[in-house]
């Protein structure tokens, strides 16, 4: 069963950890990539994350080293369901999606074995129990939370 699978990744001053967020979806074999190049930081994200006001330079990054990687400004200015359903009408054309966030990452061996697992079933629906499968960087690859 050859299933196809897409990401969607919200950015917004993500310049430190988009490389290695996008070249961990490459390994695994994503099929489409979608970032949604968001305009100023989402409020909430802004207060949890001390996230700058200014943008970065992960938007000219993921354009000039990804180019096969989709970029769509958000619609949305605030982080929640409305933001995510914007890529999911853009990635219509995939069995699934994955929601991700650009200091998310899983081992290579992780992501293999995700990938391939979703490629054997059928299921409409994953869960990844990411307290136990991921790391959440908040400012650096020193400071990152299972």
């Amino acid at each position: 069963m050859a299933r196809k699978i897409g990401s969607i990744t919200l950015n917004w001053n993500g310049e430190r950890f988009i490389r290695p967020h996008l070249k961990m979806l490459q390994r695994a074999g994503v099929d489409r990539m979608v970032i949604l190049q968001g305009s100023a930081p989402w409020p909430l994200y802004k207060d949890e994350h001390f996230i700058k006001e200014e943008a970065d330079k992960s938007e000219q990054i993921i354009r000039k080293e990804f180019p096969e990687v989709e970029v769509y400004k958000a619609k949305v200015n605030d982080f929640g369901a409305d933001l995510y359903n914007q890529g999911l009408s853009i990635l219509s054309d995939c069995d699934i999606v994955l929601r991700l966030d650009f200091d998310m990452f899983l081992t290579d061996e992780d992501m293999k074995w995700l990938m391939k697992y979703i490629r054997k079933t059928d299921y409409t629906c994953y869960r990844l129990d990411f307290a136990n499968a991921s790391i959440n960087y908040y400012h650096d690859f020193n400071h990152g939370l299972k």
